[in-house]
């Protein structure tokens, strides 16, 4: 899976990222990018996952700490989505 395509299916719903952190440890990831739930400042901005996250990693928004995160495309086990959810 590369990052076009994570991107793709985030902006589509939800989606619950496995992956592994750079200490090691695994975490679950309930995200978006879809824009109904960004933050209102966020919205209108195009591109806003890419517009500041280096190659190989993907922004999100983590619906749980209403934060912008990101994770390792490389370091992600699985990826399971929940569409207009």
């Amino acid at each position: 899976m590369n990052t076009d395509m994570i991107l793709n299916i985030l902006h589509e719903g939800k989606c619950l990222v496995k992956f592994t952190k750079v200490d090691g440890t695994i975490r679950d990831l309930l995200c978006t990018l879809r824009k109904e739930d960004l933050p209102l400042d966020d919205r209108d901005v195009p591109d806003v996952a890419k517009r500041f996250t280096p190659e190989g990693l993907v922004a999100c928004w983590d619906l749980e700490a209403a934060a912008w995160r990101s994770f390792k495309v490389d370091s992600v086990i699985s990826l399971t989505c929940y569409p207009n959810e």
